[in-house]
């Protein structure tokens, strides 16, 4: 049996205006029919590409809702030949970000955002609902995995299903521009790519509303992460790339090799801009035996006495027993969900353990971590936080209690609003220098699940954070690759900009 065709894919980067029904569906129409006459089987259009992003308070007018369901509903009767996704606000009760399949004459299916960002600029919270089923389609034999913007931006979840049933995931975006921000985006999206073992189509919208520009930039990437077409920056553009899906399918069926070393394809974690030169700033363990996860247990090895090397020489050495949870760590996160096939320690990326940070001091308060307290510190300290940062709170426990037994007991963890606040973020890990995030006395929530659920690691038990407290650094955090392991210790450091 030959081996199917490959998948000829077209992402349809427009500059769609809101509000603007008649010509978003004149642009659509032009674009599809284009698409399809240039041989492409699959379009897909930016986010909302329908009514224009972001709608806002057009969202709560009743009429509007019925006219862009109306203006789809007349795209997809003159669709053929082609399948096409296409972004629409849908109301089905509650209002939503939906991506409609329309193929056929009519809307076929239709998938809705799951991770609707409420930070910045976004406030899509205050108009949809988050949506509660997967994408998954099977288009022809080939798997496609579909999300909206934000859904992609956070590892896991809602890129549902095994690793085997998808092929390429598809995702229609309106994300705003700023300086390196394309950049940003294809190292996330490789990231995903190499994660998933699938491909990644990322369609953007181009253009501008108020104060928001949309850069375009739409890129198709291969299992590996590698960029296989990129479409211009800032004018419209039709991206056309022929996809080997049986090529990513049969390597998804290889043998995973450690992901605590790198595969060959992927890239070294980046060097920050500001290289540190001169000595980095270890994150010391708060004290010996009060950090938690377990007793670490240092044994002399046993050598007979006397026992000399040939050339009268000598030697010692150490059995360490420990838990994968002592001293300073990082969770994995099958360590909160073990059974529904979450990452051991061993299968994260190195990437995953570094990259740029910042410390809020928290210390002159010793109350809860809620929502308004974490978020003015960003502005206190003079230090904005960026998705992809490691974040640092400085609570001052390690400092007054650090080795002794209130350690375990007296800290104040995040409430649920301090952790929904960190999640929109979209920040790449959490750190904190007590034994949890979390309050003593619910070990697990809001913290553990929130930010397992958003794909942020959490680093416990670091210490010495004064000392880079309202500072901005390169972070490392490498953990001991234990093999199946639900954490690991880890060797935490903090490279400040030369000279500060």
């Amino acid at each position: 049996m030959s081996p199917p065709a490959p998948l000829r894919l077209a992402l349809a980067q427009l500059d769609v205006h809101v509000g603007d029904l008649s010509g978003n569906l004149a642009a659509l129409r032009r674009w599809t029919d284009r698409a399809r006459d240039e041989g492409a089987e699959l379009v897909v259009t930016p986010e909302l590409s329908v009514c224009g992003y972001p709608p806002e308070d057009l969202l709560l007018k009743a009429h509007f809702l019925r006219d862009w369901r109306a203006a789809l509903d007349e795209f997809a009767r003159g669709t053929s030949g082609i399948v096409a996704l296409v972004g629409f606000p849908e109301r089905d009760g509650a209002v939503h970000n939906s991506l409609a399949v329309v193929a056929d004459g009519a809307v076929r299916a239709v998938y809705r955002k799951q991770r609707l960002p409420d930070y910045a600029v976004f406030d899509e919270r205050r108009y949809f609902t988050d949506g509660d089923a997967p994408g998954l389609l099977d288009y022809g034999g080939t798997g496609l995995a579909l999300s909206v913007c934000e859904d992609i931006w956070a590892d896991g979840p809602p890129l549902p299903g095994p690793a085997p049933a998808v092929d390429l995931v598809v995702n229609a975006s309106a994300s705003p521009y700023h300086r390196g921000k394309g950049r940003e985006r294809e190292r996330m999206l490789a990231q995903r790519a190499r994660d998933r073992r699938a491909a990644v189509a990322f369609c953007n919208l181009v253009g501008g509303q108020d104060e928001l520009v949309f850069d375009g930039h739409s890129v198709v990437l291969d299992h590996r992460g590698e960029v296989l077409a990129r479409a211009p920056q800032f004018e419209e553009a039709l991206l056309h790339v022929d996809l080997d899906v049986e090529t990513a399918r049969a390597a998804r069926f290889q043998p995973r090799c450690s992901r605590s070393t790198r595969e060959p394809h992927e890239p070294a974690p980046a060097r920050p801009r500001h290289a540190p030169t001169g000595p980095p700033g270890p994150l010391r363990r708060a004290g010996p035996g009060r950090t938690g996860g377990g007793a670490t247990r240092i044994r002399p090895h046993q050598t007979p006495a006397g026992t000399r090397l040939p050339d009268g020489t000598s030697y010692a050495s150490y059995g360490v027993t420990f838990s994968d949870h002592a001293g300073t760590h990082v969770d994995a996160p099958n360590h909160i969900d073990p059974a529904a096939g979450a990452a051991a320690i061993d299968e994260l990326p190195l990437t995953a353990f570094c990259g740029p940070g910042i410390c809020l001091d928290l210390a002159a308060d010793t109350g809860p971590v809620t929502r308004p307290r974490l978020a003015a510190a960003p502005a206190a300290s003079g230090l904005p936080l960026l998705p992809g940062d490691v974040l640092l709170l400085h609570t001052g426990v390690a400092d007054r209690e650090g080795g002794t037994d209130p350690y375990l007991t007296d800290h104040r963890g995040l409430d649920e609003g301090a952790c929904r606040w960190v999640a929109g973020y979209r920040v790449r890990a959490l750190g904190v220098d007590q034994p949890s995030p979390d309050d003593p006395d619910d070990s697990v929530t809001p913290a553990h699940t929130t930010f397992v659920a958003a794909g942020i690691l959490i680093y416990e038990n670091l210490a010495n954070l004064g000392s880079v407290a309202g500072r901005r650094f390169w972070f490392t955090g490498f953990p001991i690759p234990l093999r199946g392991g639900t954490g690991a210790p880890v060797r935490a450091v903090a490279f400040p900009p030369a000279g500060t």
